[in-house]
């Protein structure tokens, strides 16, 4: 069964399936009707058979799953796309037309756990002529640590589905290969009206490429298009635009951008040349960025109240359209006529739009070092760019789009906002940003830009499988990091850029480039140099635009990048945990005879107690050595009476026993569970005392069961991690409390956490290593402390290797006093 449900749901992940809405003039599976009004749509997989709507408030959200099967569904949502961790549900309706629906969570490849908080509601479940419909409801934040946060970040949706109805929540039956998948979304993005209606007087023209023939001795293209914009007889406003993706070019189109072209004639119209290679110098006034979208990105619908101004005097007549085209296997015959629809209306909105381009200048003054997780790249709009966009402090910007833009290595992205020495909240963020899903973000709120503002760009980049430097650049395979602000009313300000000076290095940003390529880059310390190197240099900022009259506007200068108070994200809205338990002592003044004391006898807490996965009863053994008890009694006079213990492991204990060694015989154990249970541990008194001599021993046994990971399990503080302790009262009191031991598995190596590592990365499911590890056991020595406060200063302190002891005659308990059968 397990089995059976670990197969179900290992196949809930898999690469993004593009969307139909992406490439309109493609024609779409039949789409399912939904049973209300939703927002959002999506087509999952390829071939139209599972369909995703959903609708957002402030606090919930509600999901509608359309699937092609009358067996179970299966949704998810995830960080990574991967089966886990994510948080899951999967739902059916039987032949009889119950709906059946959970709320899970997945750990690991094994089954998924149902959670105890079931925060997923079903609203409704039926099966209808395309096939199993399920809607359901969740706030965006649970508060449930079993579940995913919804935030603004890219969220992998996952999904499956199965023909058949299963015969209960745990023998689900795997779905088949063909039918999983995962697709990356910005669920919170407000509505982009993927089921768009076009107003009674909207007009529609495209821009597209002519047959372009990718070339296919490069795998990296910037063509660039000349187009003339319609003539009409009045001002128009662009509502929306739309890529126009050629059939089976989805992996060869990475991005467009649309610029603005005052000085293009007639005569350019249906020009073609490398945007980045000889380019006309007519056209190098063609820098004002109107329009941009990414691999992955839907049509795009701008507020009720904004529209870009076209056909007005002083509006582009001419767009230059740029096309990034990736060929990385170099294919030949690839022929392309992408490009546009945009949409407009002679029915003029309140404003026109305008984009404000931000982040670091496209050049290898970006530089990013190898075997890096996460270095971050950061890029500044100096706030003297923003007074000369906005005019004067009477003056202000309204945001109301966001795209944010890096290449392979982009794994965190934010769009920042600062207003004198405070950070305010980011205009985006994205702490799973997918390269292959980069889309306009719709804003909940419009947010406002100042006078004196200034602007900035993170990316956060993951060099780690990396050997050479990254920089700056054109090809996917270089770097970027930029964000295209939409906003209201448009000012003459296009870009606001900024690149390092390295100015510790040289005084030529450029030769201090040179000088990094040639460091030693695996060396730490180098990387921690750079890093300081990056923190302290002046950065040179760039701003630019054009007015109605292509007359330049221009600024530059030097700074630091300054260090604001940082924008503190408002607490989550989580009913806190009030705990107010503890211990009730009694205490009298009547003295009695003894004082007692509590002697922890286990296995030391941390990584060295390993438990392999796959195991149905693994033994983990930890011993109190004779040195220790005759430290504690300090002579063969003295004895401990011991009178009560409280056993103790986590979720894979089965059976405790503290077994007692005398010499070469073992005893009676002092106590023994061979039912253990996690949720209900207890002290237990012994029926009568047991006398603990002068060089006796005690050895722990904890036996687990692992059959359910799928991974080793090692000692920690955490549930899912494991301990083994006994804790054993007794009179009269000595000084030593602690006695504890762990493997060092010496066998395999002098230092004990490189020998775990090593065993950690073993394939647990092959028997001959299982075999191996049982030997390791067997011969391994075990590292010995023993002392009164836990600490090496203690004068009772002690520590050594040994072996556990095995004493030659093992306890054997007496028969039981039933009577025979006659």
């Amino acid at each position: 069964m397990q089995r059976a449900i670990y197969f179900a749901f290992l196949y809930l992940f898999g690469t993004s399936i593009g969307n139909p809405n992406a490439v309109p003039q493609h024609v779409s599976p039949s789409k399912p009707t939904p049973t209300e009004i939703f927002g959002n749509s999506w087509q999952l997989d390829s071939d139209g058979s599972y369909w995703l709507f959903w609708k957002t408030n402030a606090t919930y959200i509600t999901f509608e799953t359309h699937v092609k099967t009358k067996g179970y569904v299966g949704f998810g949502l995830s960080s990574n796309g991967k089966m886990f961790p994510s948080d899951v549900v999967v739902g059916w309706v039987d032949s009889n037309g119950t709906a059946h629906f959970k709320d899970c969570h997945t750990e690991g490849h094994y089954a998924p756990t149902i959670d105890v908080s079931q925060d997923w509601m079903l609203l409704q479940g039926l099966e209808d002529n395309f096939g199993t419909v399920l809607k359901f409801v969740r706030k965006l934040d649970t508060c449930d640590d079993k579940d995913y946060q919804i935030t603004d970040n890219t969220i992998k949706v996952i999904y499956s589905y199965h023909p058949d109805d299963p015969a209960s929540f745990d023998t689900l039956p795997w779905h088949g290969a063909n039918r999983r998948g995962a697709k990356s979304l910005m669920l919170l993005s407000a509505v982009k009206a993927n089921d768009y209606q076009l107003p009674p007087d909207a007009e529609q023209f495209d821009i597209l490429h002519n047959n372009f023939h990718v070339p296919a001795n490069t795998d990296t293209t910037y063509q660039c298009t000349i187009f003339k914009v319609p003539e009409k007889p009045s001002k128009r406003h662009m509502i929306r635009f739309e890529p126009i993706i050629t059939r089976g070019n989805e992996d060869v189109v990475h991005h467009f951008v649309v610029y603005s072209c005052p000085t293009a004639t007639d005569d350019d119209e249906g020009s073609v040349f490398n945007c980045y290679g000889v380019k006309p110098k007519k056209f190098e006034k063609c820098n004002d960025v109107m329009l941009a979208w990414a691999v992955g990105g839907v049509g795009y619908d701008f507020p009720h109240n904004v529209g870009f101004s076209l056909n007005a005097p002083g509006d582009p007549r001419y767009l230059l359209l740029e096309t990034h085209f990736t060929n990385p296997t170099l294919k030949s015959g690839i022929v392309d006529s992408s490009g546009f629809r945009i949409t407009v209306t002679p029915t003029l909105r309140q404003y026109d739009a305008g984009m404000l381009e931000i982040g670091a200048m496209v050049n290898n003054l970006q530089f990013i070092p190898p075997y890096e997780k996460g270095f971050v790249s950061k890029s500044h709009c100096h706030e003297d760019c923003i007074k000369m966009a906005v005019g004067n402090q009477t003056n202000s910007l309204k945001v109301f789009g966001v795209l944010l833009h890096a290449h392979l290595l982009g794994a965190k992205l934010t769009a920042r906002h600062f207003r004198g020495d405070r950070e305010l909240e980011p205009f985006s963020k994205d702490d799973n940003y997918d390269f292959d899903y980069q889309d306009f973000r719709a804003m909940k709120q419009e947010r406002e830009i100042k006078y004196g503002d200034s602007l900035a760009m993170d990316c956060t980049y993951d060099s780690s499988s990396r050997t050479k430097p990254t920089v700056g650049g054109l090809p996917t395979t270089s770097e970027m990091c930029l964000a295209f602000l939409f906003y209201y009313p448009k000012v003459n300000v296009t870009f606001c850029l900024s690149q390092p000076n390295y100015d510790q290095l040289s005084s030529v940003p450029w030769h201090a480039v040179k000088q990094l390529n040639t460091w030693d880059w695996k060396d730490k310390s180098v990387r921690d140099n750079f890093n300081e190197i990056v923190d302290n240099s002046t950065y040179n900022y760039i701003c630019y635009g054009l007015d109605k009259s292509a007359n330049i506007h221009f600024k530059q200068g030097n700074f630091h990048l300054p260090e604001p108070t940082k924008y503190a994200p408002p607490p989550r809205q989580c009913p806190s945990i009030v705990d107010s338990s503890g211990l009730r002592i009694t205490a009298t003044h009547t003295k009695r005879q003894h004082d007692a004391g509590i002697l922890q006898t286990s296995a030391k807490v941390n990584q060295l107690q390993f438990v392999p996965p796959y195991e149905k009863d693994f033994l983990s053994r930890h011993s109190c050595s004779q040195q220790c008890l005759q430290e504690a009694l300090v002579t063969n006079q003295n004895s401990m009476k011991a009178f009560a213990t409280l056993l103790h492991s986590h979720l894979l204990g089965t059976s405790i026993v503290a077994r007692h060694i005398r010499g070469d015989v073992e005893l009676e154990p002092l106590a023994q569970d061979l039912s253990y249970d996690f949720d209900y541990q207890d002290n237990r008194m012994f029926p009568k005392e047991r006398e603990i001599k002068y060089g006796n021993s005690l050895t722990i046994d904890c036996h687990y069961d692992s059959t359910g990971r799928t991974k080793p399990t090692l000692g920690g503080l955490s549930t899912a991690e494991e301990m083994c302790l006994a804790f054993i009262y007794y009179y009269p009191k000595t000084e030593i409390s602690n006695c504890q031991s762990l493997p060092l598995y010496d066998q395999l190596g002098s230092n004990p956490g490189h020998n775990v590592d090593m065993m950690y990365s073993w394939n647990w499911q092959n028997q001959d290593v299982k075999a191996k590890f049982q030997d390791i056991m067997n011969k391994t020595n075990l590292y010995h402390e023993c002392d009164s406060h836990t600490h090496p200063d203690s004068p009772y302190y002690q520590q050594n290797v040994f072996r556990v002891p095995e004493p030659q005659v093992k306890y054997t308990p007496p028969p039981g006093q039933c009577p025979g059968s006659q």
